[in-house]
This record gives C-alpha cells, structure tokens and sequence, in this order.
C-alpha cells in the first residue's frame, strides 16, 4: 500500500493539468504513504525506514498549502478559489517538477519503484488510458452477471475466436 500510495501520488501530480480535482489528492496520497510508514512494517532497516520517512514530510512540507483548497473546476466566481488555484499553478509551473523528481528519486531509491509511466508522450498516454478504462468496464461488466456468464468469459477470454466459437456456452 506505501508504494501504491507514493505512485498515485506522483501520478495525480502529473494528471493535475487535465484534472483539476487532482490536485488535493497530491496531498492525500502522500499524507497516506507517510501514515503508512510509520504505523506499519516494512521491509527496510529502521535506519532507512526513518530516513525514507524523514525525506517523505519534508516533500509534504514543500506542497504549497493552497493545495487542499484547489478548486476543481475553473468555472469558480469565487475570487479566493482563483487565486488559490493560480498560486498553486505557479508553484505547479516553477517548482513542481522539481518537487515531483525528489519524490521520484526518493521511490526510486527506497522502494525500487522506476516506472516511467508519466513520463509517455500523450498519445502513449490515451492507449494506456483506453487500456484501463476498457479494463475496467470489463471487471465490473464480469461483477454484474450470472455465474454461468461470467463462468463461460472467465474460461475463454484468452483464446482466439476459432476457439471460442467451438465451445457452446454453458447453461
């Protein structure tokens, strides 16, 4: 659950531009991941646990603290908003991407974690989004059927057409 929380965390800080309702999960995520390590055990020496966690607030410590309070829509009339979410855009813009290599370095560093995800050009980006998506729609598809249905997809959906049109469906 750390290293899930520290991915999302670096990936809701990329996903910020397109998603606005983002942004305050920066926060969440990382303020979950740090929770985590200091309640839990993980596999690292007490020496690096404490410094992985020293390192960890530090980073939450440099989040602009606009951040919790980022509108999640531009379409705000409320001045306040707006200059919460200009303030955070540029320390967004000018800090940001620093901020997000630390944490980038520090998951790589302790948790092996190097995935270069966010990093993929838009197009790559789309079909991985795509990917997910249809994914998705398949698993909860797979929760709302019978038993025999989800038996019957469960069984061929691996195997080429020729194969599957063989096999007669189950009652």
């Amino acid at each position: 659950m750390l290293d899930l929380n520290l991915a999302k965390t670096l990936s809701c800080f990329y996903d910020f531009p397109r998603s606005l309702s983002h942004a305050s999960y920066i926060a969440d995520f990382l303020e979950l991941a740090i929770k985590q390590l200091a309640h839990n055990k993980i596999n690292l020496q007490q020496s690096q646990k404490d410094q992985l966690l020293n390192e960890l607030r530090e980073l939450r410590q440099q989040l602009p603290s606009e951040l919790e309070l980022v509108p999640s829509s531009l379409n705000t009339k409320n001045d306040e908003d707006r200059t919460r979410f200009e303030k955070f855009i540029g320390w967004w813009q000018n800090e940001g991407h620093n901020w997000a290599g630390e944490l980038r370095t520090v998951m790589i560093t302790y948790r092996g974690i190097s995935q270069d995800f966010w990093l993929l050009d838009k197009q790559k980006l789309i079909v991985l989004h795509r990917y997910y998506s249809f994914n998705k729609l398949l698993v909860d598809f797979l929760k709302n059927t019978s038993d025999n249905i989800r038996s019957h997809i469960e069984d061929t959906l691996l195997l080429p057409i020729a194969e599957i049109e063989k096999r007669p469906f189950k009652n």
